[in-house]
């Protein structure tokens, strides 16, 4: 009976664990081809959450790297916390990438279908416990849909993605790299260590450990041009490949340029050497807050938004395996996109600012709850993506534009300043940084979080019931601006009056719906326009305005 009983328990789990193992592999191809993000977020998040209760802790890793190849061959020690009892471990591995050994002290059994990798161990472990476990794998890098990553003739790209993605890869882990590549290519890392090998002198090691916690890196190596400069104790590198023409002076300028300003604004973010290395065939720029950036541009608004995500979604971090959004990926992407506009605004004045500002659109009629969004929707090809960005991107930084003249500049910058500083090194999501809003201003601010991050609401000011008469020499013009939407506006808005001689402009409190304005001027006003500074997220601005 006993037996009997034991047999079924064996035959569930196996069939647990088969069941578990085919949606991951296929939330992987999914992940993997671009297929449909709806499935691979849910099947992805069940998976994430059935197997949760391991933790990197620290990951050791010896590679060497062939390029002339294709081939990299892996030694990695990892540490690995348990969040509850359990006698298992569970990674993802690049098919392209073969285990050869595992070392534990102990008899550990392996088995692998496709990408997923279970480690059976000889014994429980308990709950807070630790565990190292020594692997060695080898073999060609497969493509994956959403990396960039590879390995040619002359160069090389790799993120943990690429050459180990264990199912908690968003948890903190120290990281120690060690490696060896030929002589001939330069790694591109922080504050890393080339010593030419004294061997056959075909190879170089290098070593490299990042100076705090991460969530992901990246391995470069190539033919670079290099530069470098020191300012204030930091150390800037830059390099860009041989092949490519690029004015590295104006380039690492602007980098040190964003990077002093966001300190002003949001706080020292700890960092000592910071390496950017220029991918021209990159599909994306890359910021994991391993003081490694990857630029796929070199244009000002990028810049600045991969040098902010070293306080947004590199210090202040944010889980993006959830299934189920919680503005995570809006305070990742939507901070740093406000931020590059901030940087515009402050460093290149307000006609920069207004012109950049102008790009930041979204189809009011197609939206998406910005909270619901996670990483995943914006991993995938195809118009939803776009709608995605959208509203990540665009409207999320359009949210902090409003936000701050809500508040006004001080309490605004205020509250970004203690959401960095109070929450560095944690897993946020948005209810925390309304938390931080409503202590600073002594209210709720749901009536503005909720229908902007959890809710599809758009905004419209219409500009009606334009009336002017002349008194001594004076026109008395006066106009009404409505709030068209079902948002509540608790703050002033700008509006511009356009005369045969010049501009004027009135604050206008919407307190009031419709909200009057008065003009009076020497010269007849020829157009009066509502939010012409485009502070608030208005997308549909042809009735903004009214001529007379």
């Amino acid at each position: 009976m006993q037996i009997i009983k034991r047999r079924k328990v064996f035959f569930l789990s196996l069939l647990l664990f088969s069941v578990l193992c085919l949606l991951s592999s296929y939330s992987y191809y999914l992940l993997i081809t671009n297929r449909s993000p709806y499935i691979l977020k849910l099947v992805t998040g069940t998976v994430d959450f059935l197997m949760k209760g391991q933790s990197i802790s620290n990951y050791n890793i010896n590679l060497n790297i062939s390029p002339e190849k294709g081939v990299i061959n892996v030694e990695s020690n990892i540490n690995v916390k348990f969040l509850k009892d359990r006698r298992y471990i569970i990674f993802l591995l690049n098919d392209g990438l073969k285990v050869n050994s595992i070392k534990y002290g102990k008899a550990v059994s392996h088995y692998r279908i496709w990408l997923i990798n279970l480690l059976l161990l000889p014994e429980k472990i308990k709950k807070d416990d630790d565990l190292s476990i020594n692997i060695k794998y080898e073999g060609n890098l497969r493509p994956l849909g959403f990396s960039d990553g590879y390995i040619k003739e002359k160069e090389f790209i790799l993120r943990n993605e690429d050459i180990w993605y264990p199912l908690d890869f968003q948890g903190l882990f120290t990281l120690n790299v060690n490696g060896r590549v030929p002589v001939s290519i330069t790694p591109a890392l922080p504050g890393s260590i080339i010593n030419k090998l004294t061997g056959d002198g075909k190879g170089k090691r290098f070593s490299w450990r990042p100076e705090r916690p991460v969530t992901g890196f990246a391995l470069m190596g190539g033919y670079f041009n290099k530069l470098a400069k020191s300012v204030n104790g930091i150390t800037y590198t830059l390099y860009s490949p041989v092949y490519h023409n690029e004015d590295l002076e104006k380039t690492i300028d602007n980098i040190i340029l964003c990077h002093s300003f966001f300190k002003g604004q949001f706080g020292d973010d700890g960092f000592k050497n910071l390496t950017i290395i220029i991918t021209p065939h990159g599909y994306r720029s890359y910021n994991h807050g391993a003081g490694i950036i990857t630029l796929s541009k070199t244009d000002f608004p990028t810049i600045a938004h991969e040098i902010a995500h070293n306080w947004w979604g590199g210090t202040v971090y944010v889980d993006l395996l959830r299934r189920k959004g919680d503005g995570g990926q809006w305070i990742a992407e939507g901070f740093a996109e406000f931020s590059s506009l901030m940087a515009i605004e402050k460093l290149h004045g307000k006609d920069a600012f207004l012109r950049e500002l102008k790009n930041e659109n979204f189809n009011p009629h197609e939206q998406r709850i910005i909270e619901s969004i996670t990483t995943f929707d914006n991993l995938m090809d195809g118009e939803d993506v776009k709608i995605n960005n959208q509203m990540v991107y665009a409207k999320g930084a359009y949210v902090l534009i409003m936000l701050r003249e809500i508040m006004g500049e001080e309490k605004f910058m205020k509250a970004m300043k203690n959401f960095f500083s109070e929450y560095n090194y944690k897993i946020v999501n948005s209810n925390d940084f309304q938390w931080i809003v409503e202590r600073i201003m002594g209210n709720s601010f749901s009536w503005y979080f909720d229908p902007w991050i959890r809710g599809t609401e758009r905004l419209d000011f219409e500009i009606t019931d334009l009336n002017s008469i002349e008194r001594g020499g004076t026109f008395v013009t006066t106009a009404k601006v409505v709030n068209k939407s079902k948002i509540n506006i608790y703050a002033e808005i700008d509006v511009m009056a356009i005369t045969e001689n010049g501009k004027e402009i009135q604050r206008v409190f919407m307190d009031e719906n419709p909200a009057t304005v008065v003009f009076n001027t020497k010269s007849k006003i020829k157009e009066i326009i509502a939010d012409p500074f485009l502070k608030w997220a208005d997308m549909e601005r042809e009735n903004n305005f009214v001529r007379h």
